[in-house]
């Protein structure tokens, strides 16, 4: 018994450094991803973010109570943004909720990596040109969408009537002009 003891003794005395590294290591771990958020700048895009919802939401106010006094807008606007300001960085806001994903698919050394690229010249462009290249690309998909809808529903329409779950249109009577004739 005094041998396993003192075995056990010895394993944990040899294996708590590497314990307390590894804590180490997951500290530095969240400083670096609070880091990376940091630089990338989403607590500022969700701030913008929070700016349109609180737009979106004096609006509905606004259809829903035209007479809305000034002042009330005025408040509702500062609740929103000091609410959910306040739940960005603060303890067991929005940072915090992240830290865990990003440690999920990211290594310590690649967050590194990343936020090298980031306080480089040209990560620093990409940070800046991101608002901008979303919100292009984002009108780019809207537009292209479009351009499919047409498509997409005539062939759903027309797999449908082929099988059987929706009968087709009449076709329209010799020399009239219907929606289906060119």
């Amino acid at each position: 018994m005094g041998k396993k003891l003192a075995l056990m003794v010895f394993s944990i005395a040899l294996l708590l450094p590497q314990a307390l590294r590894a804590e180490d290591v997951h500290s530095e771990k969240r400083a670096d991803i609070r880091k990376l958020v940091e630089l990338t700048g989403m607590a500022g895009m969700v701030r913008q973010m929070m700016g349109t919802m609180a737009e979106q939401f004096v609006s509905t106010l606004r259809r829903r109570s035209p007479d809305i006094p000034e002042g009330a807008i005025v408040i509702v606007r500062k609740d929103t943004e000091e609410v959910m300001s306040s739940h960005i960085e603060g303890p067991g806001g929005l940072v915090d909720r992240v830290v865990p994903i990003y440690d999920k698919y990211f290594t310590g050394e690649e967050l590194k990596g990343l936020i090298a690229f980031y306080q480089s010249p040209l990560g620093r462009k990409v940070i800046a040109a991101m608002p901008l290249l979303m919100q292009e690309s984002m009108a780019a998909g809207r537009e292209w969408g479009k351009g499919l809808a047409p498509l997409l529903l005539q062939r759903i329409r027309a797999d449908l009537e082929q099988g059987g779950y929706i009968k087709r249109k009449p076709s329209p009577r010799p020399g009239t002009i219907g929606p289906d004739t060119v």
